[in-house]
């Protein structure tokens, strides 16, 4: 009986280090797809007159539809097209049918440089349209 060749100890070897990379992607791709934000299937909108821009921060009055939302995060658009969001400082968690108020804190943006603001919940699918400030 021959000895195997160092050529094919080499091809076993990355054939079974491609293999267990393909399980462990399998796997961790699977986790992290759970780990997801949950879709929800509801809706929000902003009440008439919000968002607003008070003291560098903005305030918003929102109604849930469909599912109970929470984990508000403001989106901002800025004139010069970047992107801040925000976290809501309320900790709020509005319910379907109810009506909620959400604050962001300070943004350190003067509000001539906002161009819209956009709510983003838990949800992936639940969030407000991008709106300009009145």
């Amino acid at each position: 009986m021959k000895a195997a060749t160092p050529i094919t100890i080499t091809v076993i070897l990355i054939a079974f280090t491609m293999v267990t990379a393909a399980i462990l992607a399998a796997f961790t791709s699977k986790y992290v797809s759970q780990e997801r934000t949950p879709v929800c299937g509801g809706k929000i909108k902003f009440i008439s007159g919000f968002p607003k821009y008070e003291d560098g921060t903005i305030k918003a009055v929102v109604e849930a539809e469909g599912s109970p939302v929470g984990n508000f995060v403001f989106e901002i658009i800025l004139t010069n097209a970047s992107v801040l969001r925000v976290p809501d400082v309320t900790g709020s968690v509005v319910s379907p049918g109810k009506l909620g108020t959400v604050m962001s804190s300070k943004i350190g943006v003067p509000k001539e440089k906002i161009s819209q603001v956009r709510l983003l919940t838990n949800c992936t699918d639940v969030k407000t349209l991008l709106t300009a400030i009145p």
